[in-house]
């Protein structure tokens, strides 16, 4: 190998550690402010970012501007040379389709470059396998799990809600926001969008979920025992019952991708989940004679 690639990592200080390495020598390590964090998020976007591993087993960058991107295979950088060599050059080996590549081993310093020869472009990372590491840099909140009648209010210790009134159910609205993240691996970065999409509620009594497009909204006076509208969402449970039902309140997410190549896509739905306990009640009533 000889010597000319002088490119040197920017000084960013240690690495930071790859605690559980893919067998492409790739891992993912999370950085920036979380942006799914709940009431409290600040929204900002994550980054997830590939350290790699060297042939001694230490954490370098999986790509440099200067060198290309990691091969594990190889054991070096790969990165297409432009201009590409002349095809009298002996880095051909005769072939006369196909490039050539500057593979730079790591460290630089000691041992240098060769110029090899692809018959096709070396394969670099998947960005879709790429979009999912970057889902995984994504903290999302649960639902609130507000109903009305209000959750904290309690009946022999339940909380409670009655026979054939609408029962009220609707998440904190700042949990209710788009997050991204996104991931790079070997020159590829990948964007992933995950959206509210809809908002459920199991009640618990057998009846099948009930589904809202928004976040819903806080009961008031003014809606009385009306079908909620204006965003309102709502459940009529049809029996009393002797004991507690456990009722689920979720966010069902949509998750998307689109790559640094112009690829994308989707990811399976996520959901996130806050199930809580209640008591069905009869309306009490008194008749004067």
């Amino acid at each position: 190998m000889g010597g000319r690639a002088t490119s040197a990592f920017p000084d960013t200080g240690p690495p930071a550690q790859c605690t559980n390495p893919s067998r492409s020598g790739e891992c993912v390590v999370s950085v920036g402010t979380p942006g799914g964090t709940g009431a409290g998020g600040s929204g900002a976007t994550n980054v997830a970012q590939q350290s790699c591993i060297d042939l001694v087993g230490d954490p370098i960058p999986c790509s440099d501007p200067g060198l290309g991107y990691w091969d594990v295979s190889l054991g070096c950088y790969l990165q297409y040379e432009s201009p590409q060599p002349p095809q009298s050059s002996a880095v051909w080996q005769g072939h006369t389709d196909g490039a050539i590549y500057l593979c730079t081993s790591w460290p630089i310093t000691t041992t240098g470059t060769a110029d090899l020869w692809f018959a096709t472009p070396p394969a670099g990372p998947d960005p879709a396998a790429v979009a999912l590491r970057a889902e995984k840099a994504i903290t999302l909140p649960q639902p609130s799990g507000h109903r009305s009648p209000n959750e904290a209010q309690r009946r022999d210790g339940y909380p409670y809600s009655y026979v054939d009134l609408w029962t009220w159910f609707w998440t904190d609205p700042a949990a209710w926001r788009t997050r991204s993240a996104t991931a790079r691996a070997g020159g590829v970065s990948a964007t992933v969008t995950v959206t509210p999409k809809a908002l459920l509620f199991e009640p618990g009594d057998g009846s099948a979920a009930v589904a809202c497009a928004g976040p819903g909204r806080p009961w008031t006076s003014a809606d009385g025992n009306d079908a909620p509208t204006a965003g309102g969402c709502g459940y009529r449970y049809r029996a009393a019952t002797r004991s507690p039902l456990t009722s689920v309140q979720s966010i069902e997410w949509s998750v998307s991708w689109s790559a640094s190549d112009g690829t994308s896509g989707a990811l399976p739905d996520i959901t996130t989940s806050q199930p809580g306990e209640l008591i069905v009640l009869q309306i009490e009533s008194v008749v004067s004679r």
